[in-house]
């Protein structure tokens, strides 16, 4: 299990950094909150877009071969430290 850490490019079309974190029990934040976190106002675009390659990223079909695990209350923790 692994969470996933995106840093965006400035570039809305070009790809973004994936970090996963290994450590679930007790996860730690990869990029500095600064490469993490997007204004909504001023990253509108560049969010909308990389929520479309998320969807591509994780489709079934792309993920066909792997057995699901959620990691949620893992994933929480580490945006509590975000915040």
């Amino acid at each position: 299990m692994n969470i996933h850490f995106y840093n965006l490019p400035s570039d809305p079309n070009g790809e973004p950094s994936i970090l996963w974190v290994g450590e679930i029990v007790d996860p730690f934040i990869p990029f500095p909150r600064e490469k993490l976190l997007l204004k909504l106002v001023d990253d509108r675009e560049k969010i909308d877009i990389f929520l479309d390659k998320l969807l591509n990223m994780h489709t079934v079909e792309n993920k066909k071969f792997q057995t699901p695990f959620l990691c949620t209350g893992a994933a929480i923790n580490a945006a509590k430290q975000l915040i």
